[in-house]
C-alpha cells in the first residue's frame, strides 16, 4: 500500500529522533465522544447549584410630574432559611406590562434605610444578613421621584427584589423569605383595559363603518382608510423625533455624523419596516377599491388594527410611567378607525363578501410570525454580546413566508401550508425546551415576563396558520383595468360620482 501524505510527513520526523515505530494518533474515538458526553449532560442533570432564596414584591404608585413617593418595604426571613453568606436588596422600575425591565427617563428609584431622613441618598444594596441568623424583620422605604415630563395622573410600578447566598449546596424553602410592600401592584395591570378598550372601539367600528360610509360624501368615504395610512406614517415620524431627543440627551449627535451607521439606532429598523408595509397595505387597498369592492383594503385594514395594535401595545408598554386614560384613549381611537375602515370596505359590497376571515386569519397568524423572525434578526444584530453577520439567517424562514404569503393569496396553499406546518412543529418543540429549560438549577420564584408572552404568542400563531393556510383562495386573476371598470360596482362605490 503506498504511504499516505501524513505518513511521508511524519517518518523523516520519526526517524530524526531514533524512533522507527511510531503509533499515530488516530484523535478520540466517536464512542469516547458519546461516552463523554453523556457524562457531561448527567452530571449537570444531577449536580446541584448553590444554594439562594429570593423574594420578590411589586408595587404600584400613582403620582405626577415633580413629585416624590415613599412607601414602606417589609422583609420577613424564617429561621428556617438557615444562616446565609451574603445577600443583596436591590429596587428597580418596571415596565407598564409588568412583563419586564422599565426604564424611566424622567425618574428615579432608590431604597432607603427607615432611620434616614427624607432627602438622604443611601442605597443599601447588601443584606445584613447577620443579623437574621435566626430569622428576623426588616423595614425599609422605596422612594419614587417623577421629573417635570411625566404626565399627571401616571402609574409606574416597581419592584423590590431580596436575595440570599449560602454556602452550602441544596435548596431552602421558598416560603423562608417573604418581601412586602404597602400599595400592591395590582392585576390587571393598567395597559390590560387600553387594550380592552381598543377592542370594544374596533368591534363597535365595524358594527357603524356602514352608516358612516352612507353618511359620508362620494369625494370623502376615503377620509377614515386616509387617516389610518397617516397613523402609521406619523408613528414613523414620532419615532425619528424621539430618537433624535435621546440622542441630543446623551450628546451622542456627533457620533451619527462620525458613522451614518448610527442612524439605526435613531429609527428602529424592525418597527420602521413593519409600520411602512402596513401602511402600504392600506394605500395599495384604497387604490384598488373601486374594482375589488373593498377586499383588499379590508384585509389590509385587519393587518393595520392587528399587527400594528401589537406593536403599539409593546411600544407603549415599555416605559415605567404610563397614563391610564390617555393610553385607553390611545387605543380607542386606533381600534375605532380601523374598525371603520374594515366595516366600509367589507360591509358596503357584494363583490368583497368572499374569503374574509379566512385571508384574515391567515395574514394576522403568518404576519405576527413573518414580524416575529424579523425581530429576532435586529435582536440579534444589535446585541453587543452576540452580533454576527449569522444573525440575518433569521431573515430566511421571514422572507419564505412573504413569498408563500402571496402564493397563497392568488390561490396556491401549498407552499404555506408546508412551511407553517414546519413552524408550528418547531414551535411546539421551542415550547416545550423553553418550558422545562433550567428545571431544577434554580430556586428562583418564576413568574411571567415577556420572552415567556412572545412564544406563547408566536406558537398560538403558528397553530393558527398551520390550521387555516389549507384553505384555497379563488384563482382569478388580477383584474386588468379594461376589466375592472366592468364589474357592476354597487351604489356604495366611492369611485361612483
Amino acid at each position: 500500500m503506498l504511504p499516505s501524505s501524513r505518513d511521508s510527513f511524519d517518518r523523516p520526523l520519526a526517524e530524526r529522533y531514533g524512533m522507527t515505530n511510531v503509533a499515530r494518533s488516530r484523535g478520540p474515538s466517536i464512542r469516547a465522544l458519546a461516552i463523554l458526553s453523556l457524562s457531561a449532560v448527567a452530571l449537570l442533570a444531577t449536580g446541584q447549584s448553590q444554594a439562594t432564596l429570593e423574594g420578590r414584591a411589586f408595587g404600584e404608585v400613582v403620582i405626577s410630574g415633580g413629585e416624590t413617593v415613599e412607601r414602606e418595604v417589609r422583609i420577613h426571613v424564617d429561621p428556617e432559611a438557615g444562616h446565609a453568606t451574603s445577600g443583596s436588596i436591590s429596587s428597580r422600575l418596571q415596565a407598564s406590562s409588568g412583563l419586564q425591565p422599565g426604564y424611566g427617563l424622567d425618574a428615579t428609584i432608590e431604597l432607603v434605610r427607615p432611620d434616614e431622613p427624607v432627602g438622604a441618598a443611601s442605597s443599601p444594596d447588601a443584606f445584613p444578613v447577620e443579623r437574621c441568623i435566626e430569622g428576623c424583620d426588616l423595614t425599609y422605604r422605596v422612594r419614587i421621584a417623577a421629573g417635570p415630563g411625566v404626565l399627571p395622573g401616571s402609574v409606574v410600578r416597581y419592584e423590590v427584589d431580596a436575595r440570599l447566598v449560602y454556602e452550602s449546596f441544596g435548596q431552602p424553602p421558598t416560603t423562608a423569605i417573604e418581601v412586602q410592600v404597602d400599595g400592591p401592584a395590582g392585576a390587571p395591570v393598567a395597559p390590560l383595559w387600553a387594550i380592552l378598550a381598543g377592542v370594544l372601539a374596533l368591534i363597535a367600528g365595524i358594527e357603524i363603518g356602514p352608516a358612516v360610509h352612507r353618511r359620508l360624501p362620494k369625494s370623502g368615504r376615503t377620509l377614515p382608510s386616509l387617516a389610518l395610512f397617516a397613523i402609521a406614517i406619523g408613528l414613523i415620524v414620532w419615532m425619528a423625533v424621539q430618537g433624535l431627543i435621546n440622542l441630543g440627551r446623551y450628546d451622542s449627535l456627533d457620533q451619527v455624523a462620525r458613522s451614518p451607521l448610527s442612524l439605526l439606532f435613531l429609527v428602529d429598523p424592525w418597527s420602521t419596516i413593519l409600520l411602512a408595509t402596513l401602511a402600504w397595505g392600506v394605500w395599495r387597498g384604497r387604490e384598488r377599491w373601486p374594482s375589488d369592492g373593498g377586499w383588499l383594503l379590508g384585509l389590509a385594514a385587519v393587518a393595520m388594527v392587528g399587527l400594528g395594535g401589537l406593536w403599539l401595545a409593546w411600544r407603549l408598554t415599555l416605559d415605567a410611567f404610563v397614563q391610564p386614560v390617555l393610553l385607553a384613549g390611545v387605543f380607542a381611537v386606533f381600534g375605532g378607525l380601523g374598525g371603520v375602515v374594515i366595516g366600509q370596505a367589507w360591509r358596503t359590497d357584494p363583490r368583497a363578501d368572499h374569503d374574509r376571515w379566512w385571508a384574515a386569519l391567515v395574514v394576522l397568524s403568518n404576519g405576527i410570525l413573518i414580524a416575529g423572525f424579523g425581530f429576532l434578526a435586529q435582536q440579534s444584530f444589535f446585541d453587543p454580546f452576540s452580533s454576527s453577520p449569522t444573525s440575518v439567517l433569521a431573515l430566511i424562514p421571514g422572507a419564505l413566508l412573504v413569498i408563500a404569503l402571496r402564493r397563497w393569496l392568488r390561490g396556491r396553499p401549498f407552499w404555506l401550508a408546508l412551511f407553517d406546518i414546519l413552524v408550528a412543529g418547531t414551535g411546539l418543540l421551542g415550547l416545550y425546551l423553553w418550558s422545562t429549560s433550567f428545571a431544577g438549577f434554580t430556586t428562583v420564584p418564576s413568574r411571567l415576563e415577556i420572552d415567556d408572552v412572545a412564544v406563547g404568542v408566536a406558537v398560538a400563531a403558528a397553530l393558527i396558520a398551520a390550521a387555516t393556510a389549507f384553505h384555497s383562495m379563488p384563482r382569478a386573476p388580477d383584474p386588468s383595468p379594461a376589466t375592472a371598470a366592468a364589474h357592476p360596482r354597487s351604489v356604495d362605490d366611492p369611485a361612483t360620482t
